[in-house]
């Protein structure tokens, strides 16, 4: 019994984890603006639901609060969690901003409450890995489809204004879509969308290694969501960890006892393929994924910044809104500063 008790909880712990990951990769278009400038994500609730988890567990075990942690540990955790809460109700007091700005900075308090949930729960490092797997399969496929239908839509194969996230920019005016020709998926800026991309390649690329044929398909999907999403530090980013992946890992993999022509082969064949991949890509689809725009931030290198609008305007725009914003709020926002000074 005790072991059909363990490999239930296991379940449970893996199928939480996957719930949380699909709801913050594929939930972005579920939402409702109240009163006070607020808006409440799908996200929100769930944290709110996790929040009243932790509540919960630390009335009833009080021991459960420091038993998590070493003490000093907890300590720190504490602390961490205190300045989540007071700095954006600094923020507001001091600079008379709306309530609703505090609204990103309750997200970020999440990553803190998801530890303490995880530990409450007892949802070990591994029960974690396989629900993380579990949900990026579903979210890589899901906002691969929906990419390609945007793509479509761009193209005039659907009809424009077919696509449900047309709607979403009635109540929420920040989603980027159209932006260039860039997809979101199910996301509301295409940067996030790329970088889901780089999240999921980091996971399925060390899978390719181990030598799961699935994870081959699924980080040449990551690389196609990052190609889609055209967003430019994604995709250099792809780049760069595929290399800093392929040596530690090998390295990993010879110092196990595996065979150190096995290791070869599969690095050799995972670079033909990628390099074959980009290749194609290059030469036939350049301008379905604008390449020129990537390669536009090569040139910035050689023949200056005014060949990529994009860059000047990160340069002789947004880089002197931070400087401004340095001086107006030396100690800082304590609130999204993006909605308090502009972009920088």
């Amino acid at each position: 019994m005790s072991d059909v008790n363990v490999g239930d909880k296991s379940k449970k712990g893996v199928n939480i984890i996957a719930a949380l990951v699909i709801v913050v990769t594929c939930g972005a278009f579920f939402f409702i603006d109240v009163p006070g400038g607020l808006t409440v994500r799908l996200i929100d609730v769930v944290e709110l639901a996790m929040a009243a988890v932790v509540m919960k567990n630390c009335l009833i075990a009080p021991k459960v609060r420091t038993g998590l942690f070493p003490p000093w540990l907890f300590m720190v955790y504490c602390f961490f969690f205190a300045l989540l809460i007071l700095c954006p109700v600094l923020g507001i007091v001091v600079y008379d901003f709306e309530m609703g700005l505090m609204a990103s900075s309750f997200r970020f308090m999440s990553f803190a409450l998801l530890v303490w949930f995880c530990f409450q729960l007892k949802i070990d490092g591994r029960q974690a890995s396989k629900g993380l797997q579990r949900a990026l399969v579903i979210a890589v496929v899901a906002n691969f489809i929906y990419a390609v239908l945007q793509k479509m839509e761009f193209r005039g194969i659907i009809p424009w204004g077919a696509l449900p996230h047309h709607y979403v920019t009635l109540w929420y005016q920040d989603a980027k879509f159209a932006d260039w020709g860039r997809t979101n998926g199910l996301f509301l800026n295409p940067n996030k969308l790329g970088w889901l991309g780089v999240t999921s390649y980091c996971v399925f690329f060390v899978g390719c290694l181990h030598g799961h044929r699935w994870h081959k398909l699924l980080a040449m999907i990551s690389i196609l969501l990052a190609l889609l999403s055209n967003s430019r530090s994604a995709i250099f980013t792809i780049l760069g960890v595929t290399t800093v992946i392929i040596f530690v890992l090998a390295a990993e993999m010879v110092a196990r006892g595996k065979s150190k022509k096995i290791v070869v082969v599969r690095i050799v064949e995972l670079i033909l393929l990628q390099t074959a991949g980009g290749y194609t890509i290059w030469q036939r689809y350049a301008p379905l994924f604008k390449i020129k725009r990537v390669m536009r931030f090569v040139r910035v290198a050689s023949e200056g910044t005014q060949v990529d609008t994009s860059f000047t305007a990160r340069i002789q725009g947004h880089w002197q809104n931070g400087l401004n914003a340095v001086q107006l709020y030396p100690w800082g926002t304590g609130v999204d500063p993006v909605a308090c000074v502009g972009v920088i």
